[in-house]
């Protein structure tokens, strides 16, 4: 049997998403993207979901990841298909959501050259992402580098302030599997340690003398409060300082 790097670079990829919990992938097929597209469809605990729409396609992803409260991956193919996701990509930034975005694109041999399809991708999505990178074109038998930009791409996505990253991939033509291509086997997921913001001891007692030297005051909540934990902390800090809560619903 053959071994196909590029089918088994993004078997290795998919299979490390699954097991850091992403379950859910939104597909907008097109021709370049075929080796995540059909990669991702066999990928065991994932479930596809087909919109061929790209700006609707990242929309419900969008309307997924909010549900979930866990990421949700994007494939689209490469061109305008990517441009269509930055408007839920922005909405994804500011509503602290995390969504993984996945855009394929041509090699770089094929760019700058009026080819079909190309336009420069290079983080396309500017300051709205957590986290950029374009991978590299798999050639090489070594796939850990992917199995690592996936679990990147995860815990990247999640925090400390949760969001969308993008991850550009390049494919050279032939896009189909070999007939009898080896692809990438499932390994243990990677654990990556995520800095996390922490008040200092100093920094609450100077919050805490300054409540109290302002009786009066308002809060308001957005949307981006989620989760029980959050809601609870809020009210019991309304409760504690008299202050009314405004909060959108």
């Amino acid at each position: 049997m053959t071994r196909d790097p590029v089918y088994s670079a993004c078997a290795t990829f998919a299979n490390e998403l699954s097991g850091q919990g992403v379950e859910h992938v939104v597909i907008s097929p097109g021709s370049r993207s075929t080796p995540l597209t059909l990669t991702f469809a066999q990928t065991a605990n994932i479930k596809t979901w087909v919109q061929l729409d790209e700006r609707s396609a990242a929309f419900f992803a969008l309307g997924l990841a909010k549900k979930t409260q866990k990421p949700v991956a994007l494939i689209c193919t490469s061109g305008t298909a990517a441009a269509n996701y930055l408007p839920a990509v922005v909405e994804a930034n500011w509503s602290e959501t995390p969504l993984i975005v996945l855009t394929a694109n041509r090699p770089p041999e094929l760019r700058g050259w009026g080819a079909g399809q190309t336009i420069d991708q290079t983080n396309i999505y500017g300051s709205n992402v957590r986290w950029f990178a374009e991978l590299p074109i798999a050639n090489e038998p070594d796939d850990h580098w992917f199995q690592f930009a996936a679990a990147r791409a995860f815990q990247s996505s999640m925090g400390p302030r949760p969001g969308p990253v993008h991850l550009d991939w390049p494919f050279r033509e032939p896009l189909e599997p070999l007939n009898d291509a080896v692809l990438g086997q499932p390994s243990d997921p990677i654990h990556l340690d995520m800095a996390h913001t922490v008040l200092s001891s100093n920094k609450i007692r100077d919050l805490a003398q300054r409540l109290e030297q302002t009786p009066r005051g308002v809060v308001i909540a957005g949307p981006m409060v989620q989760g029980s934990q959050w809601r609870q902390a809020v009210k019991h800090f309304c409760t504690k300082t008299g202050y009314p809560l405004l909060a959108e619903p």
